[in-house]
């Protein structure tokens, strides 16, 4: 990253800034480093969001990957709110029936089961 932002500014390629802080969100959870990984999912959310060329459904990924590390922190409330984000765009984008929307379904199961709500997660 250090040599990217040596070369290219953010302004100047969103995209490719967002999934940087994409991959290295998913390094600082692995690490036990929560709040890190929330605030660089949070900047890749922001960087794709500048990215004109950017899909709904790429920006949809971002918030999906939100969900992923809010969850694996014990956030589970606040995953349920962003898989439900997310379920709800997919659904709307892709169709009820898309891998990514039904990923999306799974991941709102999950945060009902942690949530101590194992009947509505079936």
């Amino acid at each position: 990253m250090t040599i990217k932002k040596q070369l290219v500014t953010e302004d100047s390629m969103p995209f490719e800034f967002a999934t940087e802080y994409e991959d290295l969100a998913y390094v600082r959870l692995s690490q036990g480093r929560t709040q890190d990984a929330l605030n660089l999912i949070q900047d890749a959310i922001q960087a794709a969001g500048n990215d004109e060329a950017a899909s709904c459904s790429v920006l949809l990924q971002f918030i999906f990957d939100w969900a992923v590390i809010l969850l694996n922190s014990g956030q589970f409330r606040e995953a349920l709110t962003k898989a439900q984000e997310t379920f709800d765009g997919r659904e709307k984008v892709l169709g009820p029936h898309a891998i990514h929307t039904l990923n999306s379904m799974y991941w709102i199961a999950n945060a009902l089961y942690h949530l101590g709500r194992p009947r509505e997660s079936e």
